[in-house]
């Protein structure tokens, strides 16, 4: 029975050590009029501007998605956010992805720093 437990705590641990690497953006999409589908395109996707959507599940204007960059732990990533196919007019946002689960701040759409409070 304690070999089992010890299996267990083993697969347990390598299950959390696994899960690093998630990291959710957020961006606050309050000063746009009109907004459509936002995504978030990247070099950890290949720029694809269609292919990863974030969503507003409480009508914040607030998008966000969590997405897995395990593989680019350590690594500089660069994105951009986009609606419909309109695409963020700043220079590419970076991260350097830790080594945990991460929660971003929001920023505001289009530009560098967060949206002035309404």
């Amino acid at each position: 029975m304690r070999d089992i437990r010890n299996i267990l705590s083993v697969l347990l641990l390598l299950g959390l050590s696994y899960s690093q690497g998630n990291v959710t953006f957020k961006v606050d999409m309050q000063n746009l009029v009109n907004v459509e589908n936002v995504y978030i395109a990247g070099s950890f996707q290949e720029w694809q501007p269609g292919a990863t959507e974030l969503t507003d599940e409480d009508g914040d204007m607030i998008y966000e998605i969590t997405l897995n960059l395990t593989e680019w732990v350590g690594s500089t990533v660069e994105y951009k956010f986009l609606t419909g196919s309109e695409w963020e007019g700043i220079s590419n946002r970076t991260l350097i992805v830790p080594n945990e689960d991460t929660i971003l701040s929001e920023v505001c759409f289009n530009s560098l720093v967060p949206c002035p409070i309404l």
